[in-house]
């Protein structure tokens, strides 16, 4: 009998752990179509997905056009998940800088004139609004079991807040967030150098504002400041010599047929990382809390219980280059 008890037990501490490292559900949501870091955070989910440390369960692409919802597909497809769903912004940042043009490389055919890379997507005008599947996805979705990871502009995530209940879900967008998310992974601001807004949030004031007004105190948002990202630099040169060996690769494609300068820093693979693996490989700020001024100002104030916290650069060589190792191609 004795045996049989020691059985049951170790056989409930198994199913515990397993309950407990049960990979967490990721909302990717990105500005692809200009930098190469959106398409390496990209690779990174899905190699992690395919390693059961994570379940992509959807990619937002909040840079407007067809064009940049495609590349997405094409990396999905590439992978071997063409059906993760995607989304689109249609009402989002207009006329914002891009700083390498990759979206070529969907025009881009074998010697035998059929496409490079192949396509799952063929009409995108049958894709939803990128706050419609957000929606769709929370709905669908156990409670507090899915992280954002947010690389891009906030339009979408602003409409999903601003978002009444409706034929998909009784609860608004607010309430969809309070029930189903548990943490925020954003890429932006430039906290621990000065109070600016950044690249990803510069562009609409407005929905930065309403994101951080509206977002529900009881769940968590990390943030990761350009100011650590700086230090992450993946020259072309050894991006090249990398993913060679995958060609054809999309990343590998834009590389060779692009001019990529050499400072191009790998900002948005860092919230991927928290995201995976915790607060604890990071040093990060204390808890508080985060409002936008009008005049565009970032106002964190320190605070008890706040629900915010923000990275901090690394001290250490040895951070930088765990990290380059993670998204290299294996």
């Amino acid at each position: 009998m004795i045996w049989k008890e020691t059985f049951l037990v170790v056989w409930a501490c198994v199913l515990l752990l397993s309950a407990c490292s049960s990979p967490r559900d990721i909302i990717f949501d990105a500005d692809i179509g200009s930098s190469t870091d959106d398409l390496m955070a990209l690779q990174l989910l899905l190699r992690r997905h395919d390693a059961g440390e994570c379940r992509l369960s959807g990619v937002v692409v909040d840079r407007m056009g067809d064009s940049c919802v495609m590349v997405a597909d094409v990396m999905d497809t590439y992978y071997g998940h063409p059906c993760v769903p995607l989304g689109t912004e249609r009402d989002g940042v207009r006329l914002s800088k891009v700083f390498t043009p990759y979206t070529f490389i969907l025009n881009d055919t074998t010697d035998e004139g059929k496409p490079l890379f192949a396509r799952t997507i063929k009409d995108c005008s049958e894709l939803p609004d990128g706050w419609v599947l957000y929606r769709r996805l929370l709905s669908q979705a156990d409670d507090h079991s899915v992280d954002i990871v947010a690389t891009g502009f906030v339009t979408s995530l602003a409409h999903l807040l601003l978002s009444p209940a409706d034929s998909i879900s009784p609860y608004s967008g607010i309430e969809l967030v309070r029930r189903k998310v548990g943490t925020l992974y954003l890429m932006g601001t430039k906290l621990g150098e000065d109070n600016g807004l950044g690249y990803n949030l510069m562009y609409d004031t407005l929905a930065v504002q309403e994101l951080f007004r509206l977002w529900p105190s009881e769940v968590g948002i990390r943030i990761s400041p350009s100011i650590v990202g700086d230090a992450i630099r993946y020259d072309p040169s050894l991006v090249v010599q990398d993913y060679s060996p995958q060609s054809p690769h999309p990343i590998l494609q834009t590389y060779r047929t692009t001019s990529i300068h050499d400072g191009q820093r790998m900002w948005d693979v860092l919230p991927v990382i928290h995201a995976l693996k915790g607060d604890r490989w990071f040093r990060l700020s204390r808890c508080g809390t985060v409002r936008v001024s009008d005049s565009g100002e970032v106002v964190f104030e320190s605070k008890r219980g706040g629900n915010c916290r923000y990275q901090k650069p690394f001290r250490h060589q040895r951070k930088i280059r765990s990290v380059l190792k993670m998204i290299r191609p294996e």
